[in-house]
């Protein structure tokens, strides 16, 4: 016999959204030469402009660097700051020579700080050479997606001119799946952090302080990329992650957005990443799969698992208070 599990819920009422490509808060309209805002658990773009130009992306490339560092399982080890390490131009965490840092300080100095000499410290002890850690940049970009990129060094420097390029709508994919980190996860959110021999470093960025939803974020400058950021934001079970390139004010416009979407959409969950217990079956899942609605329709919902006899997992579906039927692909 078939079994079928319904689960009731209640959601709030929000409206439905409209795509546009400025958004004019509290009488303030933002500009941005290129951005892009996406669910994060699917990569859909809900409103963007210019989001695949390709330009300098500036220091946002350290999300990239950090994620490497995490991914390497060395995070305790003590690493002496070589002598170019102190030789790095722009922002600094001021290593000085053979100084010992843990791998995770210098994440730390990388994120909060935006670190160059934490940057070189780092490429260079996981990479074995800046040549050898950009090809892991460049392999990691091409494995989650990254289509419009390529990294050139660990800090985001405009060296020589070429400095890392990509697109807004790449670097929210790479924010998108560095948030899943754990590591990266509470770096990010890091407002202020002290180790020994340092100072409290105090994160830049201030959307932290901005918007108690913020999940992290990367700022970024170079002259020829201006201003850049990119970060991630939860609520309503509804993960979202912004990037602007070359925008003046783009923590308020970064805020504004977020409150925008979290104002009319919410993420129903029908299955979190790993073993789920449904009734009396176990499901297993390598990610979290949903739908995302306008709640104004949807509330009073109910979700739907539909089993086989023996237990397999054949459709999940969605069914509105005026008895609309949504479908959940389990294959996203």
């Amino acid at each position: 016999m078939k079994k079928i599990l319904i689960i009731f819920l209640s959601l709030l009422s929000l409206a439905t959204l409209k795509n546009t490509k400025t958004i004019d808060n509290s009488n303030k309209t933002y500009f941005s030469e290129c951005y892009v805002i996406i669910n994060r658990d699917n990569l859909e773009v809900l409103e963007g402009k210019n989001i695949h130009k390709v330009r300098s992306v500036a220091s946002i490339s350290k999300v990239m660097t950090c994620i490497i560092a995490l991914e390497s399982n060395r995070i305790f080890d003590v690493i002496v700051a070589p002598n170019e390490a102190t030789k790095q131009i722009g922002s600094s965490i001021y290593i000085q020579k053979n100084e010992k840092l843990s791998l995770l300080d210098l994440c730390y100095g990388l994120m909060l700080r935006s670190g160059n000499d934490a940057a070189y410290t780092i490429a260079t002890y996981i990479g074995g050479s800046i040549d050898g850690f950009v090809k892991k940049m460049n392999s990691k970009a091409s494995e989650i997606g990254m289509k419009n990129t390529k990294f050139t060094n660990a800090s985001g420097l405009d060296i020589d001119e070429i400095g890392n390029l990509s697109t807004a709508y790449d670097m929210a994919v790479l924010m998108s799946y560095a948030l899943e980190n754990v590591w990266f996860s509470k770096i990010s959110k890091t407002q202020s952090y002290s180790c020994k021999h340092i100072n409290t470093w105090i994160n830049k960025n201030k959307l932290l302080k901005m918007y108690e939803y913020t999940d992290g974020g990367k700022t970024g400058y170079t002259y020829k990329a201006k201003r850049t950021f990119v970060s991630g934001a939860t609520k309503n079970g509804l993960k979202i992650a912004m990037c602007t390139l070359n925008c003046g004010n783009d923590f308020e416009f970064h805020k504004n957005m977020y409150e925008k979407y979290f104002s009319r959409l919410a993420f129903i969950e029908f299955l979190k990443p790993g073993i789920n217990q449904i009734y009396d079956y176990k499901i297993e899942s390598k990610k979290r799969i949903g739908i995302v609605v306008p709640i104004e329709k949807f509330k009073n919902g109910i979700k739907l698992y539909k089993f086989s006899s023996s237990g397999q997992l054949l459709y999940m579906e969605y069914i509105t208070d005026d008895g609309e039927r949504i479908k959940v692909n389990l294959y996203e």
